[in-house]
Parts: structure tokens; C-alpha cells; sequence
């Protein structure tokens, strides 16, 4: 019982000076300062994030940090490792974060924190999570765009060529079928062609009740927005193909983000020719 309320003391002490710390972070931020020689306006304050204390605790002892916010369930858009030793003073930790790291301390973009004291040793995660677009119908509608002005013009795939090919148009059963599979492989945490239930995309264009000669898929996690994904796909042979493929006349497109899952934003383009 003394050695069980000894550490319940000592970690509680731990998580009070890791208040302290992200405090004078926060203030830090706030007060405006000067980095480098350059003034550095004010930034919003902190969020305490336990995913990321949790990032902090594991990548102290084994980085690199991107497989710790993985195995934490956090997907970033960007993020930051700092770690400080020599001290257990939150004050004179926040002294040496200031002097080393006055960059990422101030970086307006980050909006949450993770912090894990070992004793005199800091370990420190700055990270923004990987959002979706606002409006998911707009973006998908981008995907058409940008499909279109991509088969526009003639363009090697791997290493085949492809003559520029005929507009594509939108088809709201396709954009359904793309929508429901961007929304499974979210919530259930998976990237596949191929859904939990088994299903493929041909079969889930039928459901979506579009009769069809060719079916053809393209997916994506992870890219913040439209504009980035099609530019992935354009440099992948398979994707690219899909793209530039002459045979098919519509598509539809969708995505989902989900915080909580490894990649955070699912992209589905959906290809077809109807019958």
C-alpha cells in the first residue's frame, strides 16, 4: 500500500508540472515574442491531448514519432517532437524550449500538445490533426474537375501512353457508391478496394443500382484535399490508367474523414460506362 500511494504521489506530481509546462507554453504563444531576430505574433493556445501524451511517453524511448501517432490512433497534418533534458523545473524547461525550439512554439498551424516528464528528462508532441474539407460534396465535385482537365491532355501512365480522352460526367448513383465505400473504410479503420463485408466495386455500384459495362476504382487516404489526391493518383501507373481510360463516360466521387482512424480523410473515385 505505501509503495502503490508513493507512486500515485509522484505521478500525480508529474501531471501537475506537466499542467505548469503547457501553461507557459501557452503563455508563451500568446504574449507574442521574438524568434530568431524576428517578431512572432501571437498564436492561439494549446490543446492537452492524450493521444499525443501517449506519442510523447513512446517516442522518447523509440522514434520516430509518425509510428507512435499511428499506433495512438492520431492522424496528422503536421507535426513536432521536441524533447529537453536536465531538468525537472517546468520553468527552466520552458527556458530551454524557448531558446532551442522558439519555431515550433510559436508555430500558429499547431492547435494540440502532449507532454510526458521522465523524471528530468521532456518529451514533447506539437501536432495539428489531418481535417477534411468543409464541404465534402464541393470537394468531390473538385475530384471531377481536375479528372477531366487531367484527361484533357495526353499523358504517359507507367509506360503507357495516352491520347487525351473525352470529359467525364458526374453520376449521382457513382457518387453514392464512392460515398458509402469513403464512409465504411473511415468508420471501420481499413484502406481496400475491398470493403469488410467483402464487397467489390462492381458490386457496389450495382447496389447503388447503376448498370454498368465497366467498372473501375480509384481510392486514397490521407491527402488534405482534392487537388492532392488527383495529383497522387496521376503519378501511380494503375490510378493514372483509371484516369486516362477513354472507355469509361461518368464517374463519381466522395470522402470521409474520421479523427480517430490511422489515415483520417478516405477519398473513393468510382469510373463506369453504363450499359
Amino acid at each position: 500500500m505505501l509503495f502503490a500511494l508513493a507512486g500515485c504521489a509522484f505521478s500525480n506530481a508529474e501531471a501537475a508540472q506537466d499542467d505548469e509546462l503547457l501553461e507557459l507554453i501557452n503563455q508563451y504563444r500568446a504574449g507574442g515574442t521574438r524568434c530568431a531576430g524576428r517578431s512572432v505574433a501571437p498564436a492561439a493556445a494549446l490543446r492537452a491531448n492524450a493521444k499525443l501524451a501517449a506519442a510523447a511517453r513512446t517516442a522518447a524511448d523509440d522514434g520516430p514519432l509518425g509510428k507512435h501517432l499511428q499506433r495512438e490512433g492520431y492522424s496528422a497534418n503536421n507535426a513536432q517532437w521536441l524533447n529537453v533534458t536536465g531538468t525537472e523545473s517546468p520553468l527552466l524547461t520552458m527556458k530551454l524550449l524557448a531558446q532551442r525550439f522558439c519555431g515550433q512554439l510559436t508555430r500558429a498551424s499547431y492547435t494540440d500538445i502532449g507532454i510526458y516528464q521522465n523524471g528530468a528528462s521532456w518529451s514533447i508532441v506539437l501536432a495539428a490533426p489531418r481535417s477534411g474539407p468543409t464541404d465534402a460534396a464541393a470537394a468531390a465535385k473538385k475530384i471531377l474537375a481536375l479528372t477531366n482537365s487531367a484527361r484533357g491532355q495526353a499523358r504517359r501512365c507507367g509506360k503507357t501512353d495516352y491520347s487525351k480522352a473525352q470529359p467525364l460526367s458526374w453520376n449521382a448513383q457513382l457518387a453514392a457508391a464512392a460515398t458509402q465505400h469513403s464512409a465504411d473504410m473511415a468508420s471501420k479503420n481499413y484502406f481496400s478496394h475491398t470493403a469488410e463485408n467483402g464487397s467489390t466495386p462492381d458490386e457496389r455500384v450495382k447496389h447503388a443500382g447503376y448498370r454498368y459495362r465497366i467498372v473501375a476504382e480509384n481510392i486514397a487516404a490521407g491527402q488534405a484535399d482534392a487537388r492532392e489526391v488527383v495529383t497522387g493518383w496521376l503519378k501511380s501507373p494503375g490510378h493514372c490508367a483509371n484516369v486516362m481510360n477513354p472507355k469509361v463516360t461518368e464517374m463519381g466521387a466522395g470522402v470521409r474523414s474520421e479523427s480517430a482512424s490511422k489515415l483520417g480523410i478516405y477519398w473513393t473515385q468510382v469510373f463506369a460506362r453504363p450499359l
